[in-house]
């Protein structure tokens, strides 16, 4: 496994080929167009949670189950998109909302918010 970061507490560890086919690249490209195109309407959905989650978290002091997972999800299918855009992995990634078993993990989510430095964060 290859391992990036640094002292930051997140780190991004990936299983990469052997090798890759000469093919390979622009059959990649092509089928991950409508990977792409879902990313880009789950950022957008990322991104309205986001704002929601830090007003929860700021009225409430904890982040709710649901908005948390939404945006785990968002994370998984964003790493899935990436190593296969990215030629990092030969397996067409699956559409799904459910954790199939990836060869790319991250490490270094909180699983509790401070209330006080929720402001200073934005």
């Amino acid at each position: 496994m290859n391992a990036t970061g640094g002292p930051y507490p997140a780190t991004f560890t990936f299983d990469s080929p052997e090798r890759i086919a000469n093919w390979r690249p622009l059959v990649h490209w092509l089928l991950a167009i409508p990977h792409l195109m879902i990313l880009y309407a789950l950022g957008t959905v990322s991104d309205v949670v986001a704002v929601i989650s830090w007003f929860a978290v700021l009225f409430t002091g904890r982040l709710p189950a649901g908005l948390a997972s939404l945006q785990a999800m968002y994370l998984r299918y964003t790493l899935r998109t990436a190593t296969y855009f990215g030629f990092l992995r030969e397996e067409y990634p699956p559409a799904s909302r459910r954790h199939p078993p990836i060869p790319a993990t991250t490490r270094g989510f909180p699983s509790t918010s401070c209330r006080n430095s929720t402001a200073a964060t934005a």
